[in-house]
């Protein structure tokens, strides 16, 4: 835990200007066979997929495309689905037990990603004032989530 604390204050240092490191670069320069590492990741992943949900909930309020509403759902099933595998893979590193597991999450998990979900937004909004769209970087993020969320194993080198 003081661990995974030590991560959440580390972050803002992780990045630079307003972008954080890239994911790409955390798993090349980590062991992704640490759990805590594979936590970080997901942790990422599921803050990246809240922040589409978010904002494609924000834009559904304008409009109201079925296309828009099938992404929003997919970004919520996204967000889910690797919010389960963060707390995964924190629970067996931290070996808690499940009944102490629901505690964790509020206590830890979920304002780990929470915090991490501000960076994403301060990442997006400076993006979109630098460049008025998405960079490569943000792509290349989503296909390493999407990665995680289909087949970890490819991310992770099981």
């Amino acid at each position: 835990m003081k661990t995974l604390l030590a991560i959440l204050l580390l972050i803002p240092s992780l990045s630079w200007g307003q972008e954080l490191i890239t994911l790409k670069k955390y798993i090349q320069e980590n062991d992704m066979s640490d759990l805590e590492k594979r936590f970080y990741v997901t942790a990422r992943c599921t803050a990246m997929m809240l922040v589409g949900a978010k904002s494609t909930a924000r834009t559904l309020k304008k409009n109201e495309s079925e296309d828009l509403l099938k992404l929003h759902e997919r970004y919520k099933e996204l967000s889910s689905v690797l919010l389960t595998k963060t707390g995964i893979y924190y629970f067996i590193d931290k070996e808690i037990e499940e009944d102490q597991q629901e505690s964790q999450k509020e206590i830890f998990i979920w304002p780990f990603i929470e915090e991490l979900t501000k960076l994403y937004k301060e990442d997006m909004k400076y993006m979109y004032l630098t460049n008025g769209d998405i960079t490569q970087e943000w792509i290349d993020e989503n296909k390493i989530c999407m990665t995680v969320y289909y087949d970890a194993s490819q991310v992770f080198n099981d």
